[in-house]
């Protein structure tokens, strides 16, 4: 009895690989949507048109089932319904899983993209504080020594030979220049205060 019932099952498994309409239609949208149902039920919450959901689902199933060829490792060992709903249950647990990786990624990179705006925000504000109190500064030379330091981004190197001067010379400079700018510096930060 139990031969002749796997028997005929293969024979569904063949006419479902060589895309049966009629056996497609009946066997796998009708016969076993109870068990794709229930196992969709198991991974997903209802949501607003639930019942088209399901049935969107189900055809994702299916194509996957056909272009994979999942039912050609079906030997007729187990009824189809039962080889069906593992390969189902199988799918739909990694498709779950990747649905949250991508929702993992993408709140990460939300997440680091949001930060990275609010650096740049801060980087851009702090430069317009430095540009503020460089203005204020009385000593040229030390203004020009900021200005290309810290808001034109030059090196120390690049600053000595427009400056025409040494290395330990250029310290004692640089030294200068911030102790004048922090004095108007913080005369801005108290600005703010006020």
């Amino acid at each position: 009895m139990a031969t002749e019932q796997y028997t005929e099952d293969l024979a569904i498994a063949q006419k479902l690989l060589e895309r049966d309409s009629k056996t497609t239609e009946q066997f796998f949208f009708e016969e076993c949507s109870g068990i794709f149902y229930f196992i969709i039920s198991h991974f997903y919450s209802e949501e607003n048109n639930w019942e088209e959901k399901k049935m969107e689902l189900i055809n994702q199933f299916y194509l996957y089932v056909i272009d994979t060829n999942a039912l050609k490792g079906y030997r007729g060992d187990s009824k189809l319904k039962t080889y069906l709903r593992q390969v189902a249950f199988n799918y739909f647990g990694r498709q779950v899983e990747k649905e949250e990786k991508r929702k993992i990624a993408e709140t990460k990179f939300y997440e680091q993209e949001q930060l990275e705006r609010m650096l740049e925000d801060e980087r851009k504000n702090i430069k317009s504080n430095v540009r503020r109190g460089i203005a204020k500064m009385k000593d040229e030379r030390n203004a020009f020594i900021l200005q290309k330091m810290f808001v034109e981004d030059f090196t120390k190197g690049e600053i000595m030979l427009e400056l025409d001067v040494k290395g330990s010379h250029f310290d004692v400079l640089k030294g200068r220049a911030k102790e004048e700018f922090t004095i108007y510096y913080l005369e801005l930060k108290n600005e703010k205060n006020e």
